[in-house]
């Protein structure tokens, strides 16, 4: 009788733990609604995406390097939002900080450049600088590398490398092929005439003066006194006596 007395004892105890496991079941089912709906109301996350970019992977001193910060945020804005990069010790800052929104600046005392804000929903972010190579970085492979850190909200880190190899030589320049010159045409040259000659006239001689010819004719001398003489024909001595025409 009391082996049998036990057994309906612990027959009777499942209905009670199935109430105790299905009202353990309804109060998750209510916790993880009221838990959901409290997500759906709350505001989006910013989705934050860091990248940082170098012109040249490599240069030598003392070339100008140009360095940019991109930050891309797909979600909602932030609320405070710290990037820090800090300069290399063989370069120098050239001297300009520009970024697509907010105020960058420059900090002197500790090398580095700066941004603090807040990071705009759907926006990207990119801060530019520029830093001129003055050493050659004295590890394997002549590697300068330029990092930055990012801190979104306090605990948000993110951190991104830049690397350029130092030359102690002069890079090989780019080969830019000379362009074809055009060879520009000859104009042929017109055969000149060669011009007529002139003739030369011959000087024309100054004539000699002529003198006034003696008035013609001659003035008489009127003084003179003019005598008639009728000359006397004497008929030759062995004509005939009688001429027929002449009346000898």
């Amino acid at each position: 009788m009391k082996t049998k007395f036990n057994r309906s004892r612990s027959f009777d105890q499942l209905p009670f733990l199935l109430v105790v496991l299905l009202a353990g079941f309804a109060w998750w089912l209510i916790r993880e609604q009221q838990s959901t709906q409290i997500s759906t109301f709350q505001s989006p996350l910013p989705v934050l995406s860091y990248e940082k970019t170098v012109n040249k992977h490599e240069a030598k001193v003392p070339e100008y390097l140009i360095y940019n910060i991109i930050i891309t945020n797909t979600g909602a804005s932030t609320t405070d939002t710290l990037i820090i990069d800090q300069l290399a010790p063989e370069v120098t800052w050239a001297g300009e900080v520009t970024a697509t929104y907010g105020t960058p600046f420059y900090d002197p005392s500790f090398r580095r450049i700066g941004w603090h804000g807040s990071l705009l929903p759907t926006s990207t972010l990119v801060i530019s600088w520029s830093v001129v190579v003055v050493n050659v970085p004295l590890n394997p492979g002549n590697v300068l590398t330029n990092s930055f850190i990012a801190i979104s909200d306090g605990t948000d880190v993110a951190t991104r490398f830049a690397e350029t190899i130092i030359s102690t030589s002069t890079p090989r320049p780019t080969f830019t092929p000379s362009p074809t010159s055009t060879p520009t045409a000859v104009p042929t040259a017109t055969a000149t005439a060669s011009p007529t000659p002139v003739p030369t006239h011959p000087s024309t001689a100054t004539p000699t003066a002529t003198t006034n010819p003696t008035t013609y004719p001659p003035t008489l001398d009127h003084s003179l006194t003019t005598v008639s003489t009728t000359p006397v024909l004497t008929p030759p001595s062995n004509w005939p006596k009688y001429l027929p025409d002449t009346g000898w």
